[in-house]
């Protein structure tokens, strides 16, 4: 989870340095890092970011463990990556991806505690 505090940290130094492409794209590899720590708990991850993401939303969201407000998360986080890069989608972005970060974590520490219990 650490990797993806870094990405979105530096998301938000792109941001305030009004360098919005590269805030999104960092706030989407944060997203992308924050997916890969409860898929790893749960699978291997041999994943490219995109996939990660894609991972996510199916395993996650699909089988239930998440509400249905996340279903169609991997489109949306394609979309906003492939977004013009203004202020507005950067902004978004980045909220967007402080939101994931603390579902992502919250589903690993479920996982751990599910694993221990074990």
């Amino acid at each position: 989870m650490e990797i993806a505090r870094e990405r979105l940290a530096q998301a938000e130094a792109f941001f305030i340095h009004k360098e919005y492409a590269n805030a999104g794209l960092e706030a989407y590899e944060a997203m992308a890092q924050a997916a890969r720590v409860p898929l790893y708990a749960t699978l291997v991850d041999p994943f490219t970011s995109e996939q990660a993401i894609w991972e996510f939303e199916n395993v996650f969201v699909r089988s239930g463990r998440l509400n249905s407000e996340w279903l169609g998360f991997a489109e949306k986080a394609e979309a906003e990556k492939k977004a013009e890069g203004t202020e507005a989608r950067a902004q978004s972005l980045i909220a967007f991806a402080k939101k994931v970060l603390a579902e992502a974590e919250r589903l690993h520490t479920e996982i751990m505690q599910t694993t221990s219990q074990k």
